[in-house]
């Protein structure tokens, strides 16, 4: 059985984009969506149902896209500028 080998570099949003079947492709793009404060485009990263649930450090847990987007609506247009990186 092969391990995974955790990704040594920070996932900032700034890598360029390739195959969006690969989920570190994935992530960069919601990285750079949210660190360029794009609510449109957060909207195309979401389902816009009532299944999905965020847990966030900023926004507490939420569910359904009309909760979750809220948060990310007091995140982008809110006077503090938050930048965000994932590190494996």
């Amino acid at each position: 059985m092969e391990t995974a080998v955790p990704n040594q570099h920070a996932i900032t949003g700034r890598e360029g984009l390739g195959d969006l079947m690969e989920p570190v492709q994935v992530l960069a793009q919601f990285y750079r969506v949210c660190n360029g404060r794009d609510l449109r485009e957060m909207t195309e990263n979401w389902d816009e149902s009532w299944q999905p649930v965020m847990h966030n450090p900023l926004g507490g847990s939420k569910g359904g896209w009309e909760e979750i987007r809220a948060v990310y609506g007091r995140i982008f247009h809110g006077s503090s500028k938050v930048y965000v990186e994932f590190h494996d």
